[in-house]
């Protein structure tokens, strides 16, 4: 319950700052009451302009979160992300690809066509890119934690040059792309909501599902064995949702980074290993803390704007950092 209060909290303070600040009653009506009495101005701020884009990153965050909760879980790491094993680099050069392809088809990237197109594109470079890992992984029947790792970081090393060069040779658009990789949510409208909405929701329902197969692969592969579960099946389908999960955040919004880090891992400090809890507060609170970053990203330097993923980088390298010094590898202990 408390969860949820500080989440409507953080929802409220981020609909009230901004260049031209809301008050909270106004706030009420614009949402509740049909905006009676309010100004046509006020509710086009409150409505169009900044509720979609709380809302989503609210889900974008939710995202990253949970995808982040789920290889933390798999791999036994807590430095595991969506960008360590490529799911986000595989998307970046996915969703690069489409952007590149609709400015030279002179297709704007913001219209129906181009938020479908760029979905599949970045879904369908995640998915590639974690099955390439699994496979270049694989020694016999089983994929090593350690191999599939160090598979993930080479093959993302490989896609970032890949992204460079696609820079390289895009002079006209290479402004918006940068920006774009940067991470932001401006000019996000209802339409990015409902395009993401149902990537969440799928995502969430099975990694719940699975909640209790997470808990065992934190015990290890081989327990997990003994146990009944059939590891490299599981374990496939996992990657595949978080790949999943990190398409739908990438491809609408950009690289944002220490989401699917940050967050559950500490969740998982405060609440426990218990992946029925952690996968929805993972969840609320990677969608609370991308809220923030935004109105703080959106504000700072007001009227200009910064992509959200400098201050999710700013704020959450050196509390990561911190964390891990504080823990000294007791993380699974």
């Amino acid at each position: 319950m408390l969860t949820l209060i500080i989440t409507a909290v953080c929802i409220v303070l981020a609909l009230h700052i901004g260049s031209v600040k809301v008050s909270v009653q106004d706030i009420f009506k614009a949402i509740f009451l049909g905006g009676e009495g309010l100004p046509s101005s006020t509710i086009t701020i409150v409505l169009k302009l900044r509720l979609p884009r709380i809302i989503l990153a609210f889900l974008v965050g939710g995202c990253l979160s949970m995808a982040g909760c789920v290889l933390q879980a798999i791999l036994r790491n807590p430095l595991a992300d969506p960008y360590i094993i490529g799911a986000s680099s595989g998307a970046s050069v996915g969703a690069g690809f489409s952007i590149i392809l609709l400015s030279e088809l002179n297709i704007g990237f913001n219209n129906l066509f181009g938020l479908g197109l760029t979905p599949i594109f970045a879904f369908i470079g995640a998915i590639l890119t974690v099955l390439l890992v699994y496979r270049v992984s694989k020694v016999g029947n089983t994929v090593p934690i350690v191999t599939l790792l160090l598979a993930g970081i080479a093959t993302s090393t490989i896609l970032s040059a890949v992204m460079s060069l696609m820079l390289y040779f895009s002079d006209d658009i290479v402004q918006p792309l940068v920006y774009w990789l940067m991470g932001s949510f401006n000019a996000r409208t209802w339409i990015h909501v409902i395009t993401i909405l149902p990537y969440p929701i799928i995502g969430f329902l099975i990694i719940y599902k699975k909640a209790v197969i997470l808990d065992i692969f934190t015990m290890g592969e081989s327990k997990a064995k003994q146990l009944g579960v059939n590891v490299e099946k599981e374990k496939k389908l996992l990657l595949i949702v978080s790949a999943f999960l990190t398409a739908a955040a990438v491809s609408l919004c950009g690289v944002i980074g220490f989401v699917g880090l940050l967050i559950p891992h500490i969740i998982r400090l405060i609440h426990g290993p218990n992946n029925k809890q952690l996968v929805w507060r993972s969840f609320i609170w990677g969608g609370n803390f991308l809220i923030i970053a935004d109105t703080i990203a959106r504000t700072i330097l007001s009227p200009t704007e910064l992509p959200v993923g400098i201050i999710t980088s700013l704020c959450g390298g050196p509390f990561f950092i911190y964390l891990l010094k504080k823990q000294q590898g007791k993380y699974w202990q």
